[in-house]
């Protein structure tokens, strides 16, 4: 952290807290934790500015969530400099659903079920954040012809092959027909908070927007099945109320997903 030239504006800020950095995270920005007594009260993160930097997303969703009363960090400051995005945000109380040791796994995906179907039931009129297949497949594409895709990172059913293999995939199976809902976008299990068993926010919100709920519930599967199993994820499909999952509908996102 030292290493970082700070803006002006926040070094103040920063003076009276202890930190660490997140070494657990799969981001691509550094983050920051920041305490006082012992106790988490902000998180820093920091990310190269590029076209393709997450940050500045994540700032205008987290108001826009925040105006409408939905449970994630508050924006305290983010800013353009020197190279980077800045953004610093209050931390939520709690644990992630994966690192909480009193949660069983089961009691785990019960709170990302409920989470997610409160998220996919808010009315989103007026939502300005369109995270439609349509708008998923250009940025794949342009992260793809940028280099940005990690060819190494792919689920095992697509290691060893090209991310053109895959574009070719989903260009193919575009899914037909959908009803919008608004997303969270990568819903894994350590972007839901909990405390004393109940869910405390959202995290990392910045692919919220319009799209199929399938966009969720293929990710929020894949992590279950990754932390858990089969079981887990069973328990977790009757808790949000799919009887017949669609994994055709499934595959493409998780595929999707693998582009960013």
């Amino acid at each position: 952290m030292h290493n970082l030239n700070f803006p002006t504006e926040i070094q103040s800020r920063l003076r009276s807290y202890d930190w660490h950095k997140d070494s657990m995270g799969r981001s691509a920005s550094d983050i920051f934790m920041l305490t006082q007594n012992g106790e988490l009260k902000l998180v820093l993160k920091v990310e190269q500015d590029s076209p393709f930097a997450e940050l500045g997303d994540e700032a205008k969703r987290l108001e826009w969530l925040t105006e409408g009363g939905v449970l994630c960090p508050e924006v305290q400051w983010f800013e353009q400099y020197e190279g980077r995005q800045w953004l610093l945000l209050t931390a939520l109380s709690g644990t992630d659903l994966v690192s909480d040791p009193e949660l069983l796994p089961l009691q785990q995906v019960e709170i990302l079920a409920d989470a997610l179907r409160h998220l996919h039931s808010l009315d989103w009129e007026g939502c300005p954040y369109d995270h439609t297949v349509e708008r998923g497949l250009r940025e794949a594409e342009a992260r793809m012809k940028a280099g940005l895709v990690n060819e190494d990172d792919f689920d095992p059913e697509w290691q060893g092959e090209p991310a053109q293999k895959l574009f070719s995939y989903l260009t193919a199976n575009i899914p037909e027909g959908h009803e919008k809902v608004l997303c969270h976008g990568d819903a894994c299990l350590p972007n839901f908070m909990a405390t004393a068993g109940d869910f405390s926010g959202y995290l990392d919100c910045s692919r919220v927007g319009l799209a199929d709920r399938y966009q969720d519930l293929a990710l929020a599967v894949r992590s279950i099945r990754y932390n858990h199993d089969d079981a887990a994820v069973e328990h977790f499909l009757k808790c949000y109320g799919i009887e017949q999952f669609d994994k055709k509908r499934a595959t493409f996102f998780t595929t999707l997903d693998e582009f960013f």
